[in-house]
């Protein structure tokens, strides 16, 4: 009866992929909302829970494993609609894109839990994604004229595709520092992809945008509005969700099903939605060079940090690096029919110049 019900409801939605996005949507809001006060009494109980010292934002302890009751949602939705949907070649995405999920979540729940050498990490990272474009020949194959660069060598469209995803990853996992940033940013660049995969009718895309947004709304609710079962992402959710953002943001600019007009197919303005964590990574990664320290060395110079320091709430330094993101978005779509050197160049210095301004700004405020 309930496998008839489910098959219903994808002969319905297949005519119907806005109503499906929405529904997906709500689907994975409820699975992870409804799990994660068990799972946070779980962690307290187990003393799963990250303790306040020099580098956190936070005073109190908190559960730290949020990313579980993320995951729990994007995979029981996936679940779900993932069996009756989609054909022989998405089967194998579907099974790939789970797999490495999982294997990210072992990943980052030792990690959060015993600790994982960055270098270790990186390297499980760099095999997890290279087998996962081995198997799925999800891969960037084109630069779109970039540097005067069209299509790739197949080698090199690989390697590319791994070092993406690997930037992506890393630098998404970044950001989550404060309350409801992470969380948020992925939001924001997961709508515009799904959009993009609306317009398409890319089912597989739609289904993975509107299950992980779903699921990170209700981590939302709890990391942003409660105090009785506040909990954090943790490393177990910033590295699945920064390969999930990855792998739709390399789809969106390989997929056959994409209009040619789709914004996203314009890799200036997938870059223009991953302003925040790239600019943020770019710019630590300058700071430590010229400090002369390790790249894989912790500190507080991230973009985040520097608002609180300003005296910003989590919230508010949130809001601030948010609007922002969706700032550049909208230079990048006005920027749209001009060329594409020009669209990168204009956005790029807007992008730096507007952090500058705004940073100088909030330092005079003190």
């Amino acid at each position: 009866m309930v496998s008839g019900f489910v098959n219903f409801l994808i002969n319905y939605f297949l005519e119907a992929p806005i109503l499906f996005s929405i529904f997906t949507v709500l689907l994975g809001f409820i699975f992870s909302y409804s799990f994660f006060p068990l799972f946070i009494r779980l962690c307290y109980s187990n003393n799963l829970i990250s303790k306040p010292n020099e580098r956190s934002s936070h005073k109190e302890n908190t559960p730290n494993l949020g990313g579980v009751a993320i995951a729990v949602g994007l995979l029981l939705v996936i679940l779900i609609f993932g069996v009756g949907m989609f054909y022989l070649d998405d089967y194998k995405l579907l099974t790939s894109m789970c797999v490495s999920i999982l294997i990210l979540l072992v990943v980052g729940i030792r990690d959060d839990v015993v600790g994982v050498s960055p270098k270790i990490k990186l390297l499980i990272e760099i095999v997890t994604v290279t087998i996962f474009t081995l198997i799925t020949d999800v891969k960037i194959e084109s630069f779109y004229g970039i540097f005067g660069v069209y299509e790739l060598p197949n080698i090199l469209s690989y390697l590319f595709t791994v070092f993406v995803f690997v930037v992506i990853i890393n630098s998404y996992n970044l950001i989550d520092g404060i309350d409801g940033l992470a969380g948020t940013i992925a939001v924001v660049i997961l709508f515009f992809l799904l959009c993009s995969f609306v317009e398409s009718s890319y089912y597989f895309g739609i289904l993975f945008c509107s299950a992980t947004i779903g699921s990170l709304l209700a981590f939302l609710r709890f990391n942003l509005f409660s105090k009785i079962y506040k909990v954090f992402m943790g490393d177990v959710g910033s590295l699945f969700i920064g390969f999930v953002l990855a792998s739709m943001a390399v789809l969106s600019l390989s997929v056959e099903t994409q209009h040619e007009n789709s914004l996203t197919q314009n890799p200036v303005f997938i870059m223009a939605l991953f302003v925040v964590p790239f600019i943020d990574v770019l710019r630590v990664v300058f700071l430590r060079l010229m400090s002369r320290v390790s790249l894989f060395t912790a500190d507080k110079n991230h973009l985040h940090h520097k608002l609180i320091d300003y005296g910003f709430s989590h919230i508010m330094a949130t809001f601030i690096l948010v609007v922002y993101n969706l700032f550049i978005v909208a230079v990048a779509y006005i920027l749209d029919d001009f060329s594409l050197h020009l669209q990168l160049l204009i956005t790029v210095l807007t992008a730096i110049f507007l952090l500058v301004i705004m940073f100088k700004f909030f330092n005079r405020k003190m």
